[in-house]
């Protein structure tokens, strides 16, 4: 995700109250770089309720979600802004 050819892109992250050391993860990857913006809610949630967070705090026009699980090539938000400017 951080390795991106896109460069216009902000990355919220929001941690659901985990207790596995993902919040410290989160902290450190935002001290990396200034697009990187850690959330964290006060109890678990669950993924709809954060996805939400995330909405609200977005600036940009678009909203791509990474998952946990998700694998992303660097020119994927490339590819996709292309595409959505052509609709």
């Amino acid at each position: 995700m951080i390795s991106q050819d896109y460069a216009n892109w902000e990355w919220i992250l929001v941690d659901d109250y985990s207790t596995d050391g993902s919040g410290e993860l989160l902290l450190s990857l935002s001290e990396k770089g200034m697009r990187i913006k850690p959330h964290f809610l006060t109890n678990n949630q669950d993924s709809g309720p954060a996805r939400n967070v995330v909405i609200e705090l977005a600036q940009g026009k678009y909203i791509e979600f990474f998952d946990s699980n998700d694998i992303w090539i660097k020119e994927k938000l490339q590819i996709q802004v292309r595409s959505y400017c052509r609709i």
